[in-house]
């Protein structure tokens, strides 16, 4: 009895030498990644500035947008200093050092309609999408993340929330609807329609019908008459003068 009991202490203790060794071994490949890819970010050609909570600031002053997802995401610190790198893709933000950090605790607040960290040292700006993401609330108790006895600095990383859960803030999808399949209604019986009986037709007396008119035949055209002569009209001659007799006196 004594041997089986020591041979199950002994599997116990082999069994979290390899749950210590695989965690060590996976925390050894993360930190080798990261190093690795900072390391390739800082050869790689690009614009280096520092973070300023929603830009980064080149030393000629020029501003970069960071979005807030990548800013969320790898918790960036007032003062962090990232490389800007322009490919096919768009821009990408690498991180290549980290300022040294503290946590605060702080409550949320609301002012001028946007969500700010209310601390021990003031007020700082907050990255809202990752507020809404958490869902928080005005009064939340909250946790920072800030640069390391800084003073004055505009911004803050959200760590997390107190009593919520990450992704509280985020509207679930609805889901479809179950449409339950009802049995199908039976229509009422028609009544019989009994076919109507014809009435036998009157006969109405004939009535008779004059027969039309011959109508008259039409004209017939006259054939077309040619030019018209106009007949010849005869002078009448002057009546001829009849001599008068001569008188005897005249004779003489």
């Amino acid at each position: 009895m004594v041997e089986g009991h020591l041979g199950k202490d002994k599997i116990q203790l082999l069994n979290q030498a390899l749950n210590s060794a695989s965690l060590s071994l996976s925390l050894a490949k993360q930190l080798l990644s990261e190093i690795e890819r900072r390391g390739g970010a800082s050869e790689m050609p690009g614009l280096v500035g520092k973070y300023d909570g929603m830009f980064m600031v080149t030393e000629a002053g020029k501003k970069y947008p960071v979005p807030d997802n990548y800013s969320a995401k790898t918790k960036l610190v007032y003062g962090d200093k990232l490389k800007m790198i322009e490919g096919p893709e768009g821009r990408r933000f690498k991180l290549l050092e980290e300022v040294e950090r503290e946590e605060q605790e702080a409550r949320l607040v609301v002012k001028d309609g946007r969500f700010e960290a209310l601390g021990k040292g003031g007020s700082y700006r907050l990255i809202q999408g990752a507020v809404r993401y958490w869902g928080g609330q005005e009064g939340d108790k909250i946790k920072i993340i800030l640069p390391k006895g800084a003073k004055n600095v505009p911004f803050a990383g959200l760590v997390e929330i107190f009593g919520r859960k990450p992704g509280a803030g985020v509207p679930e999808t609805p889901k479809s609807a179950t449409v339950r399949k009802e049995a199908p209604v039976e229509a009422p019986p028609r009544p019989e329609v009994k076919p109507m009986e014809k009435a036998p037709l009157k006969k109405e007396p004939a009535v008779k019908r004059e027969s039309p008119k011959p109508k008259s035949a039409a004209k017939k055209a006259s054939p077309k008459a040619g030019p018209t002569i106009k007949p010849e009209v005869k002078k009448e001659e002057p009546p001829k003068k009849v001599p008068k007799p001569l008188d005897e006196e005249e004779l003489r």
